[in-house]
């Protein structure tokens, strides 16, 4: 029974939980505690990982909070998420992804070693402590990748440069480049107005963006093709891509990414269409911009 939880990002709850868990016999690590080194500090654990018995395994987008089960007051209803449920060889790249983050940290090392190949699965296992951020190569090559539709899900926007020249090209060549992203309702307001700097470039270049309207989304999803589906933790953000620990999975499977999209088009139902912003409102998010290193 072994529990690894960000050190700041799971700062809120009470500190006698974590006396309860090990009391109740579990070993709970915290990743990457205080540091007076800025640098390493901006480095956290992002990663959804729970592994019951060698026997299945969730990853996806849900934490453990509240408002993930019910509305609560800055939310009008229950985050709007995906989870996926997970069996056989696959968890043996879970406990790889766990394993990675986990042995940074805790003093009983977990020895994982890797399974046989599972058909059309890859891990990314991002780790910039390790100095091994691979979500930007992904997330690069998969838009690279697209010859007819790409549509993406993310909870925070704000691609960096390199992605985000991405998407405008995959766009201009004809691609049919669509994301949801948050509209009213953000965990972090800031991080939202530097990401709709992008907007009015993006959606020059083709691309489709849409804000939800009913609460915060929190799903980060990426169907290329109708064939081939990223799931995981990742954002189309700079903490993403540049600052988190994540674990993503690259499933080429048609069933799962027509699923996929059958779900993103119930959620595009529940959306507005980003179009040109206000003078005032460009004034804001290029101001936020100024930070979109930290988001």
């Amino acid at each position: 029974r072994s529990v690894l939880v960000d050190s700041y990002g799971s700062s809120a709850p009470d500190i006698g939980q974590a006396h309860a868990l090990r009391t109740a016999g579990a070993h709970v690590t915290h990743f990457n505690a205080y540091s007076f080194q800025l640098w390493r500090f901006n480095k956290r654990l992002h990663k959804k990982i729970l592994l019951v018995d060698d026997a299945v395994g969730f990853t996806g987008g849900l934490g453990i909070a509240a408002f993930w089960q019910q509305p609560t007051v800055k939310y009008p209803l229950a985050w709007r998420d995906t989870h996926f449920k997970l069996s056989g060889p696959v968890l043996n790249l879970l406990e790889q992804g766990f394993a990675s983050s986990w042995n940074k940290f805790a003093h009983d090392k977990v020895v994982v070693q890797p399974g046989p190949a599972v058909p059309g699965i890859r891990l990314i296992d991002s780790q910039p402590l390790a100095r091994k951020a691979r979500i930007t190569k992904l997330l690069i090559d998969t838009i690279n990748s697209a010859e007819h539709s790409l549509d993406m899900t993310t909870a925070y926007f704000g691609p960096i440069k390199p992605v985000g020249l991405a998407l405008a090209r995959a766009a201009k060549r004809g691609v049919t480049v669509r994301v949801i992203c948050n509209g009213p309702h953000s965990t972090h307001p800031i991080a939202q107005r530097a990401g709709s700097a992008q907007y009015d470039k993006l959606t020059a270049a083709g691309v489709q963006l849409y804000e939800y309207q009913p609460t915060k989304i929190h799903a980060k999803l990426c169907v290329v093709d109708n064939s081939v589906s990223l799931i995981g933790s990742a954002n189309l953000n700079s903490r993403s891509a540049q600052h988190d620990e994540e674990l993503c999975l690259r499933i080429e499977n048609q069933d799962l990414a027509k699923q996929l999209t059958s779900d993103f088009e119930g959620d595009l139902v529940n959306c507005q269409a980003v179009t040109k912003l206000s003078w005032s409102r460009q004034l804001r998010a290029h101001s936020a911009a100024l930070l979109s290193y930290y988001f």
